[in-house]
């Protein structure tokens, strides 16, 4: 007896070496690990949908180039609210699925090919340049998936972003931070405000050949890729690029989309000053913040990164287009600054993966949910009209629409009460979620630069006095 239980024994030692060695090789290649179990994830969803109100037109870009040419989308596509980069972003992948398939679910996996492309190599930079601990934060981000799922083309603007960053900070390479930054310009025009970091980072270290060296590649590479499109048809690029976007009324989780939201989407109500007012905003927002970054001129590379990360959500708060994906420029800086220990709190990691659960899950379950459940309607501001909220989803999962419809059948039988309650109040569900989304966003805004007025204007060849110094979460 004592011989087996001595066997047992030993053989249970055996084994909790060997478990915990195999647990203990896990761990060291957590990076591998969580990294694919993420795409394991994604190539799971991504092939069941998009979000077919917007790909129908980039659909639309890609029989043009058939029919027409590449050039001749501007003049001839009912929308093409992107700079041409977008339009060479889709158009050959779509192109080529549609040559190897005729297969929806197969189509719209080569399609997201490059966003899948795009989310791991975030996720390398992140990895190889900030470790770890920085590159966890990218993964568990609800905001990168939601892009992919719905197909847009952010998390292009969000690669280019953090890689000027690398550029400036790591290379110290005028030329590359040019071009990144131009690429993610003209993919969203949105960011064309980060270009003055850079700009003012040259300026104060008298480093005026690379400051040349920045504005020109940048233009170049602008230059390169618009001029084409442009010279083709300038009247309809310049409408359809800029005029649209002057144009368009506020919508979704903008602050100014509010008195859109009170008047129950009747737009014909709204002050034609309204849709101005955004403007001078976000301009004044901008330039004081530049200021504060120049006075300030701290140049490492937390700093650059703050300062990234500062102006784009000033411009996702000042902005009158609250588009649900522009969370996704800012991501990848977040996830630098929360390993850095510059947003090092509790609060603030729970709102950095609370944000896009909100404005990306939450807020559009919420709206097109219940109007589908109750055979509603959605009102699409850029539009400016209502479409059937059956019709939108429907078309967005078109090809595995049985899951959905079966989901909007239990609704229907056990929610409905509820449902048309929240679709009846659905403009005041709108403005919650505008507050509690933009307050969000001011509070991690707010512990960046949780210092002193008189601290932040402090001109830069003056050492601010240390009483008036608060404690700063900066390193």
């Amino acid at each position: 007896m004592k011989k087996w239980c001595g066997r047992l024994v030993r053989a249970r030692r055996r084994l909790m070496s060997k478990s915990k060695l195999f647990l203990g090789v896990i761990w060291r290649r957590r990076d591998v690990l969580f990294l694919l179990l993420a795409n394991i994830y994604i190539f799971a969803v991504a092939p069941s949908s998009w979000n077919y109100y917007d790909v129908r037109y980039f659909i639309e870009w890609s029989q043009i180039t058939v029919t027409h040419g590449l050039f001749s989308v501007y003049a001839l596509a009912d929308k093409v609210s992107y700079p041409p980069l977008a339009v060479l972003l889709f158009v050959p992948f779509y192109l080529v699925a549609r040559a190897i398939t005729s297969n929806l679910l197969l189509i719209r996996i080569i399609v997201k090919l490059p966003l899948i492309a795009m989310f791991n190599l975030i996720y390398y930079v992140l990895l190889k340049y900030y470790g770890w601990k920085t590159a966890k934060y990218w993964l568990i981000n609800y905001g990168a998936y939601s892009t992919i799922f719905g197909y847009q083309f952010d998390l292009y603007t969000s690669l280019f972003l953090l890689l000027s960053i690398i550029s400036i900070a790591r290379y110290k390479n005028p030329v590359l931070t040019g071009v990144f930054l131009a690429l993610a310009i003209l993919v969203k025009p949105l960011v064309v405000f980060v270009g003055f970091i850079p700009l003012i980072k040259y300026y104060i270290e008298k480093r005026l050949k690379d400051l040349f060296y920045y504005i020109s590649a940048g233009l170049l590479t602008g230059l390169i890729i618009v001029s084409p499109f442009m010279m083709y048809n300038p009247m309809d690029f310049f409408m359809k690029v800029v005029m649209f976007h002057s144009d368009r009324l506020p919508q979704d989780l903008s602050v100014w989309a509010i008195p859109l939201y009170i008047l129950r989407y009747n737009y014909m109500l709204l002050p034609s000053w309204e849709i101005w007012l955004w403007l001078p905003a976000m301009l004044i927002g901008v330039m004081a913040y530049l200021l504060i970054f120049y006075k300030n001129g701290k140049m490492d590379e937390i700093s650059l990164v703050k300062a990234y990360a500062a102006i784009i959500i000033v411009c996702l708060i000042t902005n009158k287009v609250g588009n649900l994906n522009y969370l996704t420029w800012v991501i990848p800086l977040l996830a630098i600054l929360l390993s850095r220990g510059t947003l090092n709190s509790w609060g603030i990691k729970a709102l950095y993966i609370a944000l896009p659960i909100v404005s990306m899950l939450l807020y559009p379950f919420t709206i097109f949910e219940s109007a589908a459940i109750v055979h509603g309607q959605v009102f699409i501001a850029e539009d400016k009209k209502f479409y059937s909220a059956v019709w939108l989803i429907q078309e967005s999962f078109l090809g595995s629409e049985a899951i959905v419809q079966q989901q909007i059948s239990i609704g229907r039988a056990y929610l409905y009460s509820f449902m048309a309650i929240l679709y009846y109040y659905r403009w005041a569900s709108s403005i919650l979620y505008v507050l509690i989304y933009n307050s969000m966003l001011a509070v991690i805004l707010y512990r960046m630069y949780g210092l002193r007025r008189i601290e932040l204007l402090t001109p830069r060849h003056k050492k601010p006095s240390k009483i008036l110094l608060t404690n700063s979460t900066t390193p």
